[in-house]
């Protein structure tokens, strides 16, 4: 998807200007990539706090935006871009996001067969299925739990296959996509509230809220961005909200869409030519990848550290997977560019 902005992009071409200040020339919305650049340096802090810190740490939930506001981006760029070009290409529309979705799900399945196979020392299948049983297998693709590593692929893949159906809801069934993703919302929130929630479905349910905003004529991602004095005003209420309720699904809603917000509103008002906001867009543009980097990073880190690491082994560990994760994306995107082979497999891989 290199026309147009995505969270699980392939990254600029190589040789491709990375100028903030081109994006209306180019078609691209850069603010956007760097909004996904600012998600994936949250990403690291996030991960960092999972595999060092616990989830008992009280800024937690302040972070637990970060996981739907990549669906919501995803849904956003497919509502704004990919609904409005094909609309009269739906099978070209369904091969190119059920192609993605299958990647998705493709990397899911290696990266966790690679993660299980070197913490347990072994490739034996025997081994394996007992790492692997069926019950973990029915959690994770599922229900959203069975703690396996880069889970966040599994729900932007079953996005991905839904497209289709979104595509024929609107176009052929008439249903107005703004209804589609609200119904689609309040059935989350309500089996959530019931006892029935389900994370898998939660997430998908904010991909078509974030389509339903990116198709939006109005109140786009761009309306709170440029009423900066109300977005501040609900951004308080919704740390307070955050600080009675913690962050169950409905809260998770509202607050992945002032998170993005606020991070759009950042990006349209930093001065292109920075040098910092050039290296997080590029960032963006390499989500995928550098999402991919920064697990591996930790965990090689977490594994490699004595147990339990100290407070200075901790923060160390944090600076080196940042650092890891941007040089990475920088050394990928000089050698994609110098190299057709390995622009053939990042794009295989990644795009």
């Amino acid at each position: 998807m290199h026309e147009a902005s995505s969270v699980t992009a392939a990254g600029a071409r190589p040789g491709e200007a990375r100028s903030v200040a081109s994006s209306a020339v180019e078609g691209r919305d850069y603010a956007l990539d760097w909004v996904k650049g600012a998600l994936v340096l949250l990403m690291v802090l996030y991960h960092w706090l999972n595999y060092f810190i616990g989830l008992d740490w009280p800024g937690y939930p302040y972070l637990r935006f970060l996981t739907p506001s990549f669906l919501f981006i995803t849904g956003f760029i497919v509502g704004r871009v990919y609904l409005a070009r094909y609309a009269g290409s739906p099978w070209q529309l369904a091969g190119r996001s059920w192609q993605r979705g299958v990647k998705l799900l493709t990397l899911f399945t290696v990266l966790n067969f690679v993660d299980t196979a070197s913490a347990l020392g072994s490739i034996d299948p025997d081994i394996l299925k007992w790492a692997w049983p069926s019950e973990r297998l029915e959690a994770v693709f599922l229900h959203g739990g069975g703690g396996a590593a880069f889970s966040i692929l599994i729900p932007i893949a079953y996005f991905l296959f839904a497209v289709p159906l979104i595509w024929w809801s609107v176009r052929v069934a008439g249903v107005p996509l703004w209804l589609l993703a609200s119904a689609m919302v309040a059935l989350a929130i309500t089996r959530a509230l019931s006892g029935y929630g389900n994370a898998q479905f939660e997430f998908i349910s904010v991909g078509v809220a974030g389509a339903g905003l990116g198709a939006a004529r109005r109140f786009k991602l761009e309306f709170l961005a440029s009423h900066v004095a109300l977005l501040l005003v609900l951004y308080g209420l919704h740390l307070a909200a955050i600080a009675v309720w913690n962050t169950p699904f409905e809260v998770q809603v509202v607050t992945t869409y002032l998170n993005v917000s606020f991070l759009y509103a950042c990006a349209s008002r930093l001065n292109p030519r920075l040098i910092l906001k050039q290296g997080v867009v590029e960032l963006g543009e390499y989500s995928l990848f550098a999402y991919v980097v920064q697990i591996v990073a930790l965990q090689v880190l977490r594994r490699g550290m004595p147990a339990p690491p100290g407070v200075g082994g901790k923060a160390l560990a944090l600076a080196v997977a940042i650092l890891l994760t941007c040089a990475a994306v920088r050394l990928m995107a000089r050698i994609r560019s110098r190299s057709r082979p390995v622009d053939w497999w990042y794009r295989t891989v990644f795009a």
